[in-house]
């Protein structure tokens, strides 16, 4: 068994029979149209023996139930931290990937509302909400061919699998309705009390320099770093981008200057 479900929105990674009280908690936040396993092969770079891995499973992922209209991504962020509190006394460690990272944002604000430390932040490939520009409008329109077209062009599905409709057809909708919750989130500049550190791929067609740099102006504690590629750059170095994740937490920890 990969994962435990342990909440209505988080699953818990190879869970340990025995748990310890050391090392830290990692939660991770899914891309657009993503769920738990989209991110899974993190962990098997990220965790070390004493770690616990979460991960954001969005709600109604079945091809067959209609999203909830009310859902907001604030209101996401509140029920997942609330989740967090309750889940662990470990320091906490947040990480998303594009829509991932502006909800791992949100999170870390509920968080510091709650006076719930979290160790760091990590938006990976993810523009601010001050920012992100997404119209409503425009994604309300969108065709079933512009979908398709999307999901192509962002590598975030196998294109072996494109032909298998039903898996289209579901990946669609998820993606639809968290691009939705993006677009309807509220354009701000809240700071959060994290340490943030941006990083994401040198020719990310959606994601570039200038909006991995804006997120400095969102904490008091930043540091910046790309790889080589796209929007899904950790593909092929996932190791080494795991790797320099851990050595900015070493950096951390003894109060280096990043």
């Amino acid at each position: 068994m990969i994962f435990k479900k342990k909440t209505e929105l988080l699953w818990q990674y190879k869970p340990k029979k025995m748990a310890s009280k050391k090392g830290f908690s990692f939660f991770l936040a899914p891309f657009a149209g993503g769920s738990a396993a989209s991110l899974s092969d993190w962990f098997e770079h990220l965790l070390q023996e004493n770690d616990d891995g979460y991960i954001i499973q969005y709600p109604e992922r079945q091809a067959d139930i209609e999203f909830n209209k009310k859902v907001t991504l604030k209101n996401l962020a509140k029920n997942i931290a609330n989740d967090i509190v309750q889940l662990t006394n470990k320091p906490i460690v947040l990480i998303g990937h594009s829509f991932g990272g502006v909800l791992g944002y949100e999170i870390s604000l509920i968080l510091d509302s709650l006076n719930v430390k979290v160790e760091l932040l990590v938006v990976s490939a993810a523009s601010t909400p001050k920012v992100a520009n997404f119209e409503l409008n425009k994604i309300l329109i969108k065709t079933q061919y512009d979908w398709i077209k999307d999901l192509k062009t962002s590598q975030m599905i196998d294109t072996n699998l494109i032909q298998n409709s039903e898996l289209i057809n579901m990946s669609i909708k998820s993606l639809r309705h968290d691009m939705i919750l993006l677009a309807k989130n509220p354009q701000h500049n809240s700071k959060t009390q994290t340490f943030l550190l941006a990083i994401g791929g040198d020719v990310d067609p959606k994601v570039g320099l200038s909006d991995l740099e804006a997120w400095e102006e969102l904490t008091d504690n930043f540091a910046l770093s790309q790889f080589e590629g796209g929007h899904f750059y950790y593909k092929d170095k996932l190791p080494d981008v795991m790797n320099y994740i851990r050595k900015v937490m070493a950096k951390i920890a003894n109060n280096y200057i990043i």
